[in-house]
């Protein structure tokens, strides 16, 4: 079964931080980035595979309005489910 994994370059990290400024952020992008990975080698681990979906702050917000949805972390995952079963990018396979 694939995994969405909501994955933000590093270009993004810092907006999308002030976009959900009460979220328990790493401090860093490294932090961050060493905990997704983390994240995605238990995902591998149990027998499914993790798909990276790139959130753009624009792009997630934009998305929240549309469907009438709060921009709130948790949304993320939504977000990224929608686009992975929408083909709107592609997603990386890890």
């Amino acid at each position: 079964m694939q995994v969405v994994i909501p994955f933000y370059m590093r270009e993004n990290f810092v907006k999308i931080t002030v976009l959900l400024p009460n979220s328990d952020w790493p401090l860093t992008y490294e932090d961050w980035l060493k905990k997704t990975e983390t994240g995605e080698k238990g995902v591998k681990l149990s027998g499914n595979q993790p798909v990276r979906i790139n959130v753009e702050p624009a792009a997630f917000e934009a998305w929240c309005k549309t469907h009438n949805q709060p921009v709130v972390r948790t949304t993320i995952l939504a977000y990224c489910s929608f686009v992975l079963a929408s083909g709107i990018i592609a997603a990386k396979n890890n």
